[in-house]
């Protein structure tokens, strides 16, 4: 536990990846998902092999950062840095920014409660 300064890696999101012919095949379980979709089509599941920042929860405020980079050979992954200077014991943050064609804003309810929360989960 310590203060985290504006800009640092917090980590790399990590899982099972899913290519996108697996994705359109998948059978995705919408309980509780720990999902990051890239833009090469597709999917990094957390709940299979990830790490820490599987816990990042939503807000509409967040702390933190998503960052989708590439590496050599074109290899894609997602980085979260902080989006700003956050103390010590600080919950730490992103902007789900989800995306569904298979649903309301309100089947996606955001309770962050932050200032000008805009109460769901969807981009």
């Amino acid at each position: 536990m310590r203060d985290i300064v504006a800009g640092t890696v917090i980590g790399r999101f990590t899982g099972r990846r899913y290519t996108a012919v697996q994705v359109a095949a998948r059978d995705w379980d919408a309980s509780l998902t720990y999902l990051f979709g890239l833009s090469d089509g597709s999917v990094v599941d957390g709940a299979r092999g990830g790490n820490a920042t599987r816990h990042l929860n939503h807000s509409c405020a967040p702390n933190c950062q998503a960052f989708e980079m590439t590496g050599p050979g074109g290899k894609v992954w997602v980085q979260i840095e902080a989006k700003t200077s956050i103390q010590t014991g600080a919950e730490l943050s992103i902007d789900d920014g989800l995306n569904s064609d298979a649903g309301r804003p309100e089947d996606f309810p955001c309770h962050c409660a932050a200032p000008g929360c805009r109460g769901t989960m969807l981009a």
